[in-house]
């Protein structure tokens, strides 16, 4: 009669690392190929010792035909999102990671809206970006006007630079006093885009206005004083910028400058805002200035801020 019943089935010789072991199985209707079969289905023996448990098999029945398949079939009801792990012998969750597109981006951070400059100040243009350094020839910043409609391109302020952000710029003292806006673009290679890269503008427009620069006052002469043809007339003002350049003149009753006392002057300190004036009575002079009433001017030279003497001062007939 064949034998039905295997002791120690295979589990304690051809099944480490299988969960548990079989002792011992018996079944009048259920055969030694079918049992480890169903050890089979239900995970007791890995894939890896399948071959193992053939060779064993084989010696039993006398036969080198395999009893079992190498790629046994497991069937298992998992949950929603869960799949039957063979080697775990459970259900386990199935993850997947996926990778999501690059997306490249260029962002004005500032100036962005709202702040004042003057013409002639440094300032930081900041932005961001994402874009790695061998995906783009550098980041190129321009200057808008604000106007109706669509903004004004005004000029480069620099080309595809590599240095990133910020980028310093010094308002160039010809600029137009006007409301502005920077814009950034830089293009990216290896990606289809459709302007061939990515820009961004300043939110909103931002100030730029010309310096404020004191306005000089003349302190002599101012009215009153009496000064002989070929004395020196002295000119002295203040101002709150005292290195700013100056337009000297002198100007008749009559209205009229006096074309050979018009100069300008650049004074390098608050202790030399004055110029002096040689005077003459002789005709031929260059320095020749009649006698008559007179005021000084001083203007400056940036803001075009003029002040002139209060009143009359007098140039007289020199006497022995």
């Amino acid at each position: 009669m064949k034998k039905y019943i295997v002791s120690f089935l295979v589990a304690s010789i051809f099944l480490a690392g299988a969960p548990f072991a079989v002792k011992q199985a018996s079944a009048s209707d259920l055969s030694i190929r079918d049992f480890v079969n169903l050890l089979i289905i239900i995970g007791v023996i890995p894939a890896d010792k399948i071959p193992a448990v053939n060779a064993y098999l084989a010696t039993l029945d006398n036969t080198t035909a395999p009893y079992l398949t190498t790629t046994p079939r497991e069937v298992r009801d998992c949950p929603t999102g869960q799949v039957w792990s063979g080697s775990l012998h459970n259900c386990a969750i199935v993850t997947t990671t996926t990778e999501k597109p690059f997306v490249p981006l260029i962002k004005v951070l500032s100036p962005n809206g709202g702040e004042s400059y003057k013409t002639g100040d440094t300032i930081s243009i900041k932005f961001r970006s994402n874009i790695p350094d061998n995906k783009t020839p550098g980041t190129s910043l321009q200057l808008y006007r604000a106007q109706k409609g669509s903004p004004e391109y005004v000029g480069d302020i620099v080309k595809n630079d590599v240095n990133g952000s910020p980028y310093n710029w010094t308002i160039p003292n010809n600029l137009t006093p006007d409301l502005y806006y920077i814009y950034a673009a830089a293009p990216v290679t290896g990606i289809s885009l459709p302007e061939g890269g990515v820009s961004d503008f300043s939110d909103d427009y931002f100030t730029i206005s010309a310096p404020t620069t004191a306005q000089p006052s003349i302190t002599s002469p101012n009215g009153g004083e009496t000064i002989m043809q070929g004395q020196m007339l002295n000119v002295f003002w203040d101002s709150a910028s005292p290195t700013q350049a100056v337009g000297i003149s002198i100007v008749s009753s009559t209205g009229g400058i006096m074309q050979n006392f018009v100069q300008g002057v650049t004074p390098t300190g608050a202790d030399y805002q004055s110029l002096g004036f040689t005077t003459s009575a002789s005709t031929s002079s260059g320095r020749y200035i009649p006698v008559g009433q007179y005021k000084a001017s001083v203007c400056s030279v940036a803001s075009h801020q003029c002040d002139g003497s209060d009143n009359y001062f007098s140039i007289v007939t020199a006497t022995n």
